[in-house]
Formats: structure tokens, sequence, C-alpha cells
């Protein structure tokens, strides 16, 4: 890093005072850069609140679904696994703001804030629920034909998803 440095140096003392200032100007614009590139950029974002993650959420359902399925007759034992597509999130209200001049399009976006005490917290418009993928289901009475589908059912029912999402077998004893 230090030999383009040098470069740099030995071009600028080599010019006439009139051509030093603009390779001086882009040489501290370079290096300005650089420190910007390197230190991230500047602008952190604080996390409040964070959404729970996909393993919190798959462990809630997995429990849920366990206590559930102990309940129908002929299930016996139970191991459940469940797979998230994607985490719980908040959608935020956006002010957007439009400058139409010819010359330059500029968009502003700031979140709607709203105060609670001496919180100053963004604008839920609504909660997107993690999304289950599949579930997994290992039981005593997964042997059975008659216990497979009221299984299947059941989850179909409790999670709104299709039964082909859900795989139901017997459980090695």
């Amino acid at each position: 890093m230090a030999d383009w440095f040098e470069k740099l140096k030995a071009r600028i003392k080599g010019r006439p005072a009139g051509e030093k200032k603009p390779l001086l100007i882009l040489g501290i614009g370079l290096v300005g850069m650089l420190c910007l590139l390197l230190s991230g950029g500047g602008s952190k974002t604080e996390k409040k609140d964070a959404p729970p993650d996909t393993a919190g959420a798959q462990e809630t359902v997995t429990k849920q679904l366990e206590a559930l399925l102990r309940t129908v007759d002929g299930v016996g034992k139970v191991k459940v696994y469940v797979t998230v597509e994607r985490l719980q999130a908040n959608v935020y209200a956006v002010n957007t703001e439009q400058s139409s001049e010819p010359d330059r399009a500029e968009r502003n976006e700031k979140y709607v804030l709203t105060e609670t005490g001496n919180d100053t917290e963004g604008l839920v418009l609504y909660t997107v629920t993690p999304q289950i993928r599949g579930v997994a289901v290992s039981c005593e009475g997964g042997g059975s034909g008659v216990v497979r589908q009221e299984v299947t059912k059941l989850i179909s029912a409790a999670l709104g998803i299709s039964a082909n999402r859900i795989w139901v077998t017997k459980m090695q004893t």
C-alpha cells in the first residue's frame, strides 16, 4: 500500500506549483474513500427488539405440535421436527418524499415514529409471521395408516400447510 503512495508523492513533487493542487485534492479524496471503505462506511444500524430467530420459532412450534399430537389416540411417544422458511419480521410505516426537478431526481424516506413515555419506536404496519416449510413426525403409532392420516390432517389444519409438506413415520423402539 505504501508503494503506490510513494509513487503518487513523487509525481506531485515533480509538477509545477499550479498543477499540484488538483492532484493533492484527488489524493486526499482517495485516502478518504479508502478510510470509509475500511471502516464500513460509518453508518450503523441499531436493532431494537429483534424478531425471534428461526431456531426459536422452530422450537416453539415443535413443542406445541408434540403436546398436541400426544393427545391423539394411537400416537404414543412422538418427536417432531419443523422447518421454518423465513423469520418473523415487522413492516414499518415510511413517509416518502420525491423531488421532481428535471436535472435531479431525489427520493427521501423517513420512518414514521411513535413516542410512548421516553421511548421512540417505528410505527409497525403489520408483522409477517414465520412460514412453515415442512414437518416431520416420528411416533410409536406411525406404522398405522389411520394414525398417519390423523396426524397429517391435524398438522395440516393446525399450521395451515398442505399434506405434502408433512411426513409421518413409525418411531424405532
